[in-house]
Protein backbone atom coordinates (compact mmCIF):
# COMPACT_ATOMS: atom_id res chain seq x y z
CA UNK A 1 0.00 0.00 0.00
CA UNK A 2 1.43 3.45 -0.93
CA UNK A 3 2.60 5.60 2.02
CA UNK A 4 1.06 9.17 2.38
CA UNK A 5 3.65 10.84 0.55
CA UNK A 6 3.09 8.27 -2.70
CA UNK A 7 -0.64 9.31 -2.67
CA UNK A 8 0.67 12.85 -2.50
CA UNK A 9 2.92 12.72 -4.98
CA UNK A 10 0.39 10.66 -7.60
CA UNK A 11 -2.19 13.24 -7.19
CA UNK A 12 0.49 16.30 -8.52
CA UNK A 13 1.20 14.95 -11.36
CA UNK A 14 -0.62 17.36 -14.00
CA UNK A 15 1.00 20.02 -16.65
CA UNK A 16 -0.56 23.05 -16.28
CA UNK A 17 -2.02 24.67 -19.54
CA UNK A 18 -0.38 27.61 -20.82
CA UNK A 19 -1.93 30.79 -20.43
CA UNK A 20 -1.02 33.90 -22.44
CA UNK A 21 -1.17 37.04 -21.46
CA UNK A 22 -0.36 38.74 -24.64
CA UNK A 23 -1.96 41.70 -24.19
CA UNK A 24 0.29 42.78 -21.50
CA UNK A 25 1.72 45.06 -23.83
CA UNK A 26 0.40 47.09 -26.74
CA UNK A 27 -0.79 45.23 -29.91
CA UNK A 28 0.19 45.30 -32.72
CA UNK A 29 -2.90 45.70 -35.71
CA UNK A 30 -2.61 44.05 -38.50
CA UNK A 31 -4.89 43.94 -41.97
CA UNK A 32 -6.50 41.10 -42.67
CA UNK A 33 -5.64 39.43 -45.67
CA UNK A 34 -7.87 39.64 -49.13
CA UNK A 35 -9.88 35.88 -49.82
CA UNK A 36 -7.35 35.44 -52.81
CA UNK A 37 -3.92 35.83 -50.29
CA UNK A 38 -5.76 33.43 -48.13
CA UNK A 39 -6.54 30.69 -50.48
CA UNK A 40 -3.22 31.27 -51.96
CA UNK A 41 -1.42 30.59 -48.37
CA UNK A 42 -3.67 27.80 -47.31
CA UNK A 43 -2.33 25.64 -49.92
CA UNK A 44 1.17 26.83 -49.66
CA UNK A 45 2.88 23.56 -47.10
CA UNK A 46 5.56 24.71 -44.64
CA UNK A 47 6.06 21.54 -43.65
CA UNK A 48 5.07 17.74 -44.10
CA UNK A 49 4.59 16.03 -40.49
CA UNK A 50 4.55 12.24 -41.02
CA UNK A 51 0.48 12.20 -42.67
CA UNK A 52 0.18 15.51 -41.19
CA UNK A 53 1.13 19.32 -42.54
CA UNK A 54 1.71 22.59 -41.38
CA UNK A 55 0.17 25.28 -43.92
CA UNK A 56 2.39 28.98 -44.50
CA UNK A 57 -1.64 29.96 -42.88
CA UNK A 58 -0.85 28.22 -39.79
CA UNK A 59 2.88 30.10 -39.67
CA UNK A 60 0.85 33.26 -40.51
CA UNK A 61 -1.68 33.10 -37.96
CA UNK A 62 0.61 31.88 -34.73
CA UNK A 63 2.94 34.74 -35.29
CA UNK A 64 0.37 37.28 -35.37
CA UNK A 65 -0.86 35.46 -32.17
CA UNK A 66 2.78 36.33 -30.87
CA UNK A 67 2.84 39.88 -32.72
CA UNK A 68 -0.07 40.98 -31.20
CA UNK A 69 1.93 41.08 -27.50
CA UNK A 70 4.54 42.83 -29.08
CA UNK A 71 4.84 46.60 -28.78
CA UNK A 72 7.07 46.79 -32.23
CA UNK A 73 6.71 45.19 -35.99
CA UNK A 74 9.58 43.50 -36.67
CA UNK A 75 11.46 44.07 -40.15
CA UNK A 76 11.66 41.52 -42.68
CA UNK A 77 14.37 40.05 -41.90
CA UNK A 78 13.45 39.16 -38.68
CA UNK A 79 9.99 38.07 -39.10
CA UNK A 80 11.60 35.20 -41.46
CA UNK A 81 13.85 34.26 -38.34
CA UNK A 82 10.33 34.40 -36.44
CA UNK A 83 8.29 32.15 -38.67
CA UNK A 84 11.11 29.57 -38.65
CA UNK A 85 11.16 29.08 -34.94
CA UNK A 86 7.08 29.14 -34.66
CA UNK A 87 7.50 26.66 -38.13
CA UNK A 88 9.16 24.39 -35.55
CA UNK A 89 6.66 25.42 -32.64
CA UNK A 90 3.71 23.94 -34.71
CA UNK A 91 5.55 20.61 -36.02
CA UNK A 92 6.36 19.61 -32.07
CA UNK A 93 2.46 20.35 -31.59
CA UNK A 94 1.89 18.01 -34.57
CA UNK A 95 3.81 15.74 -33.16
CA UNK A 96 1.96 16.00 -29.68
CA UNK A 97 -1.28 15.38 -31.36
CA UNK A 98 -0.43 12.70 -33.69
CA UNK A 99 1.51 11.17 -30.33
CA UNK A 100 -2.35 11.46 -28.37
CA UNK A 101 -4.18 9.99 -31.06
CA UNK A 102 -1.78 6.44 -31.20
CA UNK A 103 -3.05 6.86 -27.34
CA UNK A 104 -6.25 6.90 -28.00
CA UNK A 105 -6.69 10.41 -26.37
CA UNK A 106 -9.30 12.82 -27.82
CA UNK A 107 -10.09 16.31 -26.31
CA UNK A 108 -13.58 17.30 -26.78
CA UNK A 109 -14.97 21.09 -27.62
CA UNK A 110 -15.73 21.50 -23.77
CA UNK A 111 -12.17 21.23 -22.95
CA UNK A 112 -10.54 23.55 -25.43
CA UNK A 113 -13.81 25.90 -24.57
CA UNK A 114 -12.47 26.04 -21.05
CA UNK A 115 -9.07 26.64 -21.63
CA UNK A 116 -9.87 29.49 -23.90
CA UNK A 117 -12.39 30.98 -20.75
CA UNK A 118 -9.18 30.26 -18.52
CA UNK A 119 -7.12 32.91 -20.93
CA UNK A 120 -9.63 35.22 -20.83
CA UNK A 121 -10.34 35.50 -17.38
CA UNK A 122 -6.39 35.66 -17.29
CA UNK A 123 -6.44 38.95 -19.33
CA UNK A 124 -9.30 40.37 -17.24
CA UNK A 125 -11.94 39.82 -19.94
CA UNK A 126 -15.18 37.15 -20.26
CA UNK A 127 -15.06 34.56 -23.66
CA UNK A 128 -17.11 36.85 -25.86
CA UNK A 129 -15.00 39.86 -25.06
CA UNK A 130 -11.75 37.98 -25.57
CA UNK A 131 -13.11 36.49 -29.13
CA UNK A 132 -13.52 40.75 -29.89
CA UNK A 133 -9.72 41.28 -28.63
CA UNK A 134 -8.62 38.82 -31.36
CA UNK A 135 -10.68 40.30 -34.04
CA UNK A 136 -9.54 43.51 -33.26
CA UNK A 137 -6.13 42.58 -33.62
CA UNK A 138 -6.35 40.33 -36.64
CA UNK A 139 -5.61 37.42 -34.96
CA UNK A 140 -7.40 33.98 -36.16
CA UNK A 141 -9.30 32.91 -32.91
CA UNK A 142 -8.72 29.13 -34.58
CA UNK A 143 -5.21 29.19 -34.03
CA UNK A 144 -5.57 29.65 -30.33
CA UNK A 145 -8.16 27.53 -30.03
CA UNK A 146 -5.26 24.24 -32.09
CA UNK A 147 -2.46 25.73 -29.62
CA UNK A 148 -4.88 24.83 -26.69
CA UNK A 149 -5.92 21.84 -28.10
CA UNK A 150 -2.07 20.68 -28.31
CA UNK A 151 -1.61 21.75 -25.34
CA UNK A 152 -4.53 19.71 -23.45
CA UNK A 153 -3.73 16.74 -25.41
CA UNK A 154 0.03 16.81 -24.93
CA UNK A 155 -0.39 17.11 -20.95
CA UNK A 156 -2.63 13.91 -21.36
CA UNK A 157 0.01 12.14 -23.13
CA UNK A 158 2.82 12.79 -20.48
CA UNK A 159 0.45 12.19 -17.43
CA UNK A 160 -0.70 8.57 -18.84
CA UNK A 161 2.59 7.33 -20.37
CA UNK A 162 5.09 8.94 -18.02
CA UNK A 163 3.36 10.27 -14.78
CA UNK A 164 3.12 6.42 -13.33
CA UNK A 165 6.48 6.35 -13.76
CA UNK A 166 7.65 9.02 -11.58
CA UNK A 167 8.70 7.49 -8.14
CA UNK A 168 10.01 9.23 -5.72
CA UNK A 169 11.60 7.59 -2.22
CA UNK A 170 11.70 8.67 0.93
CA UNK A 171 15.25 8.69 0.45
CA UNK A 172 15.26 10.71 -2.23
CA UNK A 173 13.21 13.46 0.46
CA UNK A 174 15.52 12.84 2.78
CA UNK A 175 18.48 13.79 0.28
CA UNK A 176 16.51 16.58 -0.67
CA UNK A 177 16.37 17.76 3.19
CA UNK A 178 19.69 17.74 3.89
CA UNK A 179 19.99 19.79 0.93
CA UNK A 180 18.60 22.57 2.68
CA UNK A 181 20.47 22.44 5.72
CA UNK A 182 23.54 22.24 3.82
CA UNK A 183 22.21 25.42 1.32
CA UNK A 184 21.50 27.75 3.83
CA UNK A 185 24.03 31.01 3.14
CA UNK A 186 24.27 30.22 -0.66
CA UNK A 187 22.65 32.00 -3.25
CA UNK A 188 19.86 30.86 -5.15
CA UNK A 189 18.42 32.84 -8.62
CA UNK A 190 14.75 32.65 -9.57
CA UNK A 191 15.42 32.07 -13.32
CA UNK A 192 13.46 31.72 -16.45
CA UNK A 193 14.34 30.00 -19.92
CA UNK A 194 14.36 30.11 -23.68
CA UNK A 195 15.80 27.05 -25.44
CA UNK A 196 15.99 26.68 -29.46
CA UNK A 197 17.42 23.65 -29.94
CA UNK A 198 19.75 22.64 -32.74
CA UNK A 199 18.50 19.95 -35.60
CA UNK A 200 21.96 19.70 -37.23
CA UNK A 201 25.53 21.59 -37.69
CA UNK A 202 24.23 23.48 -41.39
CA UNK A 203 21.21 25.14 -38.98
CA UNK A 204 23.67 26.22 -35.92
CA UNK A 205 24.55 29.62 -37.50
CA UNK A 206 20.22 30.27 -38.17
CA UNK A 207 19.74 28.91 -34.66
CA UNK A 208 21.95 31.53 -33.12
CA UNK A 209 20.83 34.56 -35.22
CA UNK A 210 16.75 32.98 -34.57
CA UNK A 211 17.79 33.69 -30.73
CA UNK A 212 19.46 36.96 -31.03
CA UNK A 213 16.19 38.51 -32.52
CA UNK A 214 14.07 37.31 -30.01
CA UNK A 215 16.65 38.82 -27.04
CA UNK A 216 15.83 42.09 -29.51
CA UNK A 217 12.31 41.85 -29.14
CA UNK A 218 12.12 41.46 -25.46
CA UNK A 219 14.77 44.21 -25.20
CA UNK A 220 12.39 46.48 -26.74
CA UNK A 221 9.39 45.60 -25.02
CA UNK A 222 8.31 42.15 -25.74
CA UNK A 223 7.54 39.73 -22.21
CA UNK A 224 9.64 37.46 -21.93
CA UNK A 225 6.96 34.88 -20.54
CA UNK A 226 5.26 35.13 -24.18
CA UNK A 227 8.29 34.34 -26.27
CA UNK A 228 8.86 31.80 -24.48
CA UNK A 229 5.42 30.53 -25.04
CA UNK A 230 5.37 30.51 -28.40
CA UNK A 231 9.06 29.70 -29.06
CA UNK A 232 10.65 28.21 -26.56
CA UNK A 233 11.01 24.12 -27.02
CA UNK A 234 11.83 23.28 -23.35
CA UNK A 235 9.60 21.59 -21.04
CA UNK A 236 8.52 25.07 -19.15
CA UNK A 237 7.28 26.99 -22.08
CA UNK A 238 4.11 26.51 -21.36
CA UNK A 239 4.93 28.19 -17.98
CA UNK A 240 6.59 31.32 -19.90
CA UNK A 241 10.23 29.16 -19.31
CA UNK A 242 9.89 29.32 -15.52
CA UNK A 243 12.36 27.38 -13.77
CA UNK A 244 11.71 28.61 -9.89
CA UNK A 245 14.54 28.88 -8.01
CA UNK A 246 17.63 27.16 -9.03
CA UNK A 247 21.21 27.13 -7.41
CA UNK A 248 24.90 26.34 -8.40
CA UNK A 249 25.63 22.97 -10.01
CA UNK A 250 22.01 22.14 -10.95
CA UNK A 251 21.99 23.61 -14.70
CA UNK A 252 24.79 22.92 -17.01
CA UNK A 253 27.83 24.61 -16.41
CA UNK A 254 27.78 27.19 -19.08
CA UNK A 255 24.56 28.66 -17.73
CA UNK A 256 25.56 28.41 -14.49
CA UNK A 257 28.73 30.55 -14.74
CA UNK A 258 26.16 33.14 -17.18
CA UNK A 259 24.23 33.27 -14.28
CA UNK A 260 26.92 34.11 -11.91
CA UNK A 261 27.24 36.99 -14.13
CA UNK A 262 24.00 38.48 -14.25
CA UNK A 263 21.97 41.19 -11.60
CA UNK A 264 18.30 40.86 -11.53
CA UNK A 265 16.10 42.11 -14.60
CA UNK A 266 19.08 41.09 -16.78
CA UNK A 267 18.40 38.35 -20.02
CA UNK A 268 21.70 36.90 -21.02
CA UNK A 269 23.24 36.77 -24.83
CA UNK A 270 22.45 33.14 -26.56
CA UNK A 271 23.97 30.42 -24.69
CA UNK A 272 25.48 27.26 -26.27
CA UNK A 273 24.95 23.71 -24.65
CA UNK A 274 24.31 20.47 -25.43
CA UNK A 275 20.33 20.93 -26.23
CA UNK A 276 20.75 23.98 -28.06
CA UNK A 277 20.87 27.47 -27.99
CA UNK A 278 19.61 29.17 -24.32
CA UNK A 279 18.39 32.39 -23.38
CA UNK A 280 18.17 33.18 -19.36
CA UNK A 281 16.26 35.54 -17.82
CA UNK A 282 17.33 35.93 -13.80
CA UNK A 283 14.14 37.60 -12.27
CA UNK A 284 15.92 37.47 -8.94
CA UNK A 285 18.83 36.55 -6.19
CA UNK A 286 18.42 35.78 -2.98
CA UNK A 287 20.08 33.98 -0.04
CA UNK A 288 18.47 30.61 1.42
CA UNK A 289 17.79 31.24 4.97
CA UNK A 290 17.78 35.09 4.88
CA UNK A 291 14.86 37.17 5.56
CA UNK A 292 13.16 38.58 2.22
CA UNK A 293 11.31 41.95 2.56
CA UNK A 294 11.17 41.91 6.66
CA UNK A 295 9.43 38.28 6.19
CA UNK A 296 11.63 35.19 6.74
CA UNK A 297 11.33 32.57 3.81
CA UNK A 298 9.07 28.88 5.21
CA UNK A 299 10.86 25.85 5.20
CA UNK A 300 8.37 24.97 2.09
CA UNK A 301 9.98 28.00 0.59
CA UNK A 302 13.36 27.24 1.35
CA UNK A 303 12.98 23.99 0.25
CA UNK A 304 11.40 25.33 -3.30
CA UNK A 305 14.83 27.25 -3.52
CA UNK A 306 17.46 24.94 -1.84
CA UNK A 307 16.33 21.93 -3.64
CA UNK A 308 15.79 20.81 -6.79
CA UNK A 309 14.39 24.27 -8.98
CA UNK A 310 11.13 23.82 -9.52
CA UNK A 311 9.58 25.14 -6.54
CA UNK A 312 7.80 27.95 -8.62
CA UNK A 313 6.94 26.50 -11.52
CA UNK A 314 5.37 23.88 -9.59
CA UNK A 315 3.42 25.49 -7.06
CA UNK A 316 2.27 28.55 -9.25
CA UNK A 317 0.47 26.52 -11.85
CA UNK A 318 -2.93 26.34 -12.23
CA UNK A 319 -3.79 22.65 -10.25
CA UNK A 320 -6.76 20.38 -11.10
CA UNK A 321 -9.13 20.38 -8.21
CA UNK A 322 -7.94 16.74 -7.71
CA UNK A 323 -5.12 17.97 -6.12
CA UNK A 324 -6.54 20.20 -3.70
CA UNK A 325 -9.00 17.16 -3.09
CA UNK A 326 -6.19 15.61 -0.01
CA UNK A 327 -6.26 19.11 1.84
CA UNK A 328 -9.74 19.23 1.64
CA UNK A 329 -10.55 16.52 2.89
CA UNK A 330 -8.37 17.14 5.79
CA UNK A 331 -10.02 20.22 6.56
CA UNK A 332 -12.86 18.82 6.42
CA UNK A 333 -11.90 16.01 8.92
CA UNK A 334 -9.99 18.79 11.31
CA UNK A 335 -13.53 20.99 11.31
CA UNK A 336 -15.83 17.64 12.81
CA UNK A 337 -17.17 17.81 16.11
CA UNK A 338 -16.78 14.70 18.66
CA UNK A 339 -20.06 13.09 19.43
CA UNK A 340 -20.62 15.37 22.66
CA UNK A 341 -20.59 18.53 20.23
CA UNK A 342 -16.66 19.33 21.47
CA UNK A 343 -13.83 19.47 18.93
CA UNK A 344 -11.14 16.68 20.33
CA UNK A 345 -7.52 18.45 20.16
CA UNK A 346 -5.60 15.60 20.35
CA UNK A 347 -7.60 13.66 17.55
CA UNK A 348 -6.85 17.25 15.44
CA UNK A 349 -3.81 17.49 16.36
CA UNK A 350 -3.20 13.94 15.02
CA UNK A 351 -4.86 14.54 11.59
CA UNK A 352 -3.58 18.36 10.71
CA UNK A 353 0.16 17.58 8.82
CA UNK A 354 2.83 18.64 10.65
CA UNK A 355 5.27 21.35 9.56
CA UNK A 356 7.70 18.90 8.67
CA UNK A 357 5.01 16.11 7.11
CA UNK A 358 4.28 19.50 4.65
CA UNK A 359 7.64 20.24 3.73
CA UNK A 360 7.95 16.72 2.78
CA UNK A 361 5.29 16.26 0.94
CA UNK A 362 6.08 20.10 -0.68
CA UNK A 363 9.81 18.62 -1.38
CA UNK A 364 8.21 14.98 -2.89
CA UNK A 365 6.38 17.32 -5.35
CA UNK A 366 9.19 19.36 -7.01
CA UNK A 367 11.44 16.25 -7.25
CA UNK A 368 8.89 14.75 -8.71
CA UNK A 369 8.02 17.44 -11.32
CA UNK A 370 11.30 18.03 -12.02
CA UNK A 371 11.89 14.16 -13.23
CA UNK A 372 8.58 14.70 -15.17
CA UNK A 373 10.15 17.87 -17.02
CA UNK A 374 13.15 16.15 -18.08
CA UNK A 375 11.17 12.63 -18.97
CA UNK A 376 8.76 14.77 -21.32
CA UNK A 377 11.64 16.52 -22.77
CA UNK A 378 13.20 13.24 -23.89
CA UNK A 379 9.87 11.98 -25.09
CA UNK A 380 9.25 14.56 -27.68
CA UNK A 381 12.52 14.24 -28.31
CA UNK A 382 12.37 11.00 -29.79
CA UNK A 383 9.14 11.49 -31.52
CA UNK A 384 11.23 14.14 -32.86
CA UNK A 385 14.20 11.84 -34.24
CA UNK A 386 11.90 9.03 -35.13
CA UNK A 387 9.41 11.62 -37.68
CA UNK A 388 9.61 12.11 -40.92
CA UNK A 389 9.92 16.10 -41.16
CA UNK A 390 10.35 17.91 -44.59
CA UNK A 391 10.64 21.79 -43.60
CA UNK A 392 9.69 24.40 -46.73
CA UNK A 393 9.71 26.96 -45.26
Amino acid sequence: MPNKTEKTVSALFTLPLALLAFFAAAPVFTAAPTPAQAETRSFTIAATVNDDVVTKEDVENRLALYLAGNPRKPPPAVRVKMEKQVLDKLIDEKLQLQEARNLGIVIDKAQIDGGFANIAEQNHLTADQFKEKLKETGVSLGTLRDQIHAEIAWSQVVRRKLGPQVNVSESDINTAVSMIDKNKGKPVYQVAEILLTVPGAAHESEVRHGAEKLIDQIKHGAPFSAVARQFSQAPGAGNGGDLGWVQEGQLEPKLDAALHKMHPGQISNPIRTEKGYDILFLRNIRIVGETVNGKKPSADEDAAAAQDGTGDAAQDAPKDKTQDAPKDDAQNDNKSDSKDGGTDDTQDAAKKPSKEDATRAALAQQIGMHRLGQMQEQYLSDLRASAFIDKRL
